[in-house]
């Protein structure tokens, strides 16, 4: 397996989006000051300020049926679930082996046509096969946290970022991840206070209550003041 180096992002401009896609999905940029950026592919309209989420999981792409896996190949024959999909669903996202026979291992996927609704099918890896599988072996399919990201309302989806601009709805363009940013709160959040998603109001954050730390995670804490619900209150974040 061979992992290629992180590329280094001249031309960041994290108020701008564009149609068509210009780095890897989850490319990294960071600013002299120290703030990070991620690169991603908006699966609806986001406006500015607003906290955003991974693509929702489909629970039924998890174990599926392997039909064949050998030692050192870079694809993977399976039996979809009951389940339809487009092909661009799964750009740069992952597969990986959930249960038996060479199970633990995980590959980037390279290409996979659009899934039909328990047909056979073929995923393309970028990666090698390390570990033979066989028809014992299930497989798990998840798309890129970056890709078709959304303002939704459940608080227990994976915060990737915060939109510094209004987005077009499949376009493209940065979240930031880390650093001082102005998101919309739901709550009053207290300086230093740890801040979560909302999980009410699309793309608000909250303060984080105590019971909320086994499933939710901290994206940051509020910055010097104290904000107030129904405003764009700074916070570090620390979503990475």
């Amino acid at each position: 397996m061979k992992l290629s180096s992180a590329a280094t992002i001249f031309d960041l401009n994290p108020y701008d989006e564009n149609s068509v896609q210009m780095h890897n999905l989850g490319q990294r940029a960071e600013t002299s000051d120290g703030r990070v950026f991620r690169y991603a592919w908006m699966g609806e309209a986001i406006t500015p300020g607003r906290l955003v989420q991974g693509p929702a999981i489909n629970a039924t792409l998890t174990n599926m049926a392997v039909v064949s896996g050998a030692l050192g190949a870079k694809q993977i024959s399976f039996t979809n679930a009951a389940t339809t999909t487009t092909a661009k669903y799964w750009d740069e996202g992952y597969a990986f082996a959930s249960y038996a026979t060479g199970a633990g291992q995980t590959w980037k996927i390279k290409s996979l046509p659009a899934l039909v609704s328990g047909a056979s099918s073929i995923v393309y890896l970028e990666d090698s096969i390390a570990v033979a599988l066989d028809t014992t072996t299930k497989l798990g399919l998840v798309q890129n946290p970056y890709s078709q990201v959304l303002m939704g309302a459940t608080a227990t989806f994976e915060p990737v970022g915060a939109s510094m601009i209004t987005y077009t709805t499949q376009y493209y363009g940065w979240l930031q991840t880390r650093g001082v940013c102005a998101i919309y709160s739901d709550g009053t959040i207290p300086a230093g206070g740890a801040a979560e998603n909302d999980g009410s109001v699309s793309g608000a954050i909250d303060a984080m209550v105590e019971a909320d730390w086994v499933v939710n995670p901290s994206i940051g804490r509020g910055y010097q003041i104290a904000g107030a619900q129904g405003y764009w209150e700074p916070i570090f974040l620390t979503i990475e």
